[in-house]
């Protein structure tokens, strides 16, 4: 007979997706926080005599399906892989017009126990009122935020942690507990963040393609402030517009989304790489000019107390800058094409831990504008130092008003072992996501 005491904790375990106890503390905490937020929209409504008078569910499921061309490097990984995916959302606005927003992601893989996830994408308290000529709006609780304007890489975005399992392009955020005040006024949009709690992001387990050679042991992560996740991070941002600019000026002081993966041994005494999270600085500035059919982008940051390849604490500059070019009512037809061409660059150079230090992005989107909604995307990046380059595809398209199609593959070819992507040089693919909107 079985122990029910070592069954029920066993089943408490697997659900929660914990190997210890300082990731049953992070569950903890991010339901906490849920709850609080929750509890404060309410008691906002019941203080204002103002009944929630509107409430809307919707979401979105998916069934994924990804193939790789190649045989991996490790044996324990796999060529295949299939996984679902859903993403409900709770949306509830009382006649005050304040609002709250339930938004939690979740995902069932068939391979990797990393990819078997949840998290709150939304959870968040709006509330919104006028003075004067100008607006305010808070929001209290779980929320994502993108800063950005360019295609191939989105430098300034820093609010957000990357979700590491979902997307290898690093597209999904996780979501972040904050407060984020908005003041909007004729001289432009004042943003102010606090960040109480740290987020570390999510690295794929061993049996994953698209991941390092090594694999990354979160168990020993650490923090370079002594605060470790509890560290208060913050930003500010300035937006506004100017005739055909639109531009946005901000400074984020706080953790590092980015860790530094240092060499280690896990408790078997295999090699592993851990996660290390230094303090940083950065100042950004972010612009995009719209002129006719044309669209100039720059994206741009200095960064102070981040470490360099050779762990070497170094200052440095990262820029990218393009444009797309839209030509309308291609041979005389309802088709757009976008022409994208974008330099990335970073002062480092070879000893930047980003793989885009000087390359070249030329992209083409295709807009069929049909009733299926058909688009088409697709980009190269090449590596203006070295032969090393990648090439992505995306096509999607709708079935009916609830089912949708999106197909995308990437390539990798002639990567050099000097190339940060040089583990993933195998790891060509071709993915199939069937969505269900509801």
């Amino acid at each position: 007979m079985y122990d029910k005491t070592i069954v029920m904790k066993n089943i408490f375990w697997l659900s929660i997706n914990c190997k210890n106890y300082n990731c049953f503390i992070s569950r903890v905490c991010i339901l906490s926080l849920f709850g609080v937020v929750f509890c404060l929209f309410l008691l906002i409504s019941n203080i204002s005599k103002a009944e929630i008078t509107y409430t809307d569910i919707s979401g979105k499921l998916s069934l994924d399906s990804r193939y790789f061309f190649k045989d991996p490097d490790n044996e324990i990984q796999q060529k295949n892989n299939l996984s679902m995916a859903l993403e409900p959302e709770v949306y509830l606005e009382n006649l005050s017009g304040n609002s709250f927003t339930f938004s939690p992601f979740f995902r069932l893989d068939q391979t990797d126990p990393r990819r078997t996830h949840w998290d709150l994408r939304e959870a968040y308290a709006l509330f919104y009122g006028e003075f004067e000529s100008s607006q305010w709006e808070i929001r209290i609780g779980f929320d994502k935020v993108f800063w950005g304007v360019t295609e191939s890489i989105h430098l300034v975005d820093i609010i957000n942690q990357n979700d590491g399992v979902e997307d290898p392009n690093l597209e999904e955020k996780l979501g972040q507990p904050m407060f984020h005040g908005t003041w909007a006024s004729n001289f432009g949009n004042i943003e102010i963040f606090l960040l109480p709690y740290f987020r570390d992001k999510t690295f794929l387990g061993q049996r994953s393609r698209l991941r390092e050679n090594l694999v990354v042991d979160q168990d020993q992560t650490t923090y370079e402030s002594a605060a470790g996740r509890q560290h208060i991070d913050f930003a500010m941002r300035y937006s506004n517009t100017f005739e055909f600019f639109d531009i946005g000026l901000s400074i984020f002081d706080g953790t590092s989304r980015s860790p530094n993966l240092i060499l280690g041994f896990d408790r078997n005494g295999s090699v592993v790489l851990v996660p290390f999270y230094e303090q940083i600085r950065q100042y950004s500035f972010d612009t995009q000019a719209t002129i006719e059919s044309w669209l100039l982008k720059f994206e741009g940051y200095w960064r102070d107390g981040e470490k360099n390849r050779e762990s070497i604490e170094q200052d440095y500059a990262a820029l990218v800058g393009g444009f797309e070019y839209t030509i309308y009512e291609l041979f005389k037809t309802r088709i757009e094409l976008g022409l994208i061409i974008e330099m990335l660059w970073d002062s480092r150079g070879k000893q930047s831990l980003s793989p885009f230090e000087n390359d070249l992005f030329t992209g083409i989107r295709l807009a069929i504008n049909d009733i299926k909604n058909t688009e088409l995307f697709l980009g190269v990046m090449q590596d203006l130092d070295e032969s090393s380059r990648s090439f992505a595809l995306e096509i999607g398209r709708r079935i009916n008003d609830q089912w949708s199609l999106d197909l995308s593959t990437t390539f990798f070819s002639n990567i050099t072992p000097r190339d940060l992507q040089f583990p993933i040089r195998r790891d060509n693919y071709v993915e199939l996501k069937l969505n269900y909107s509801f």
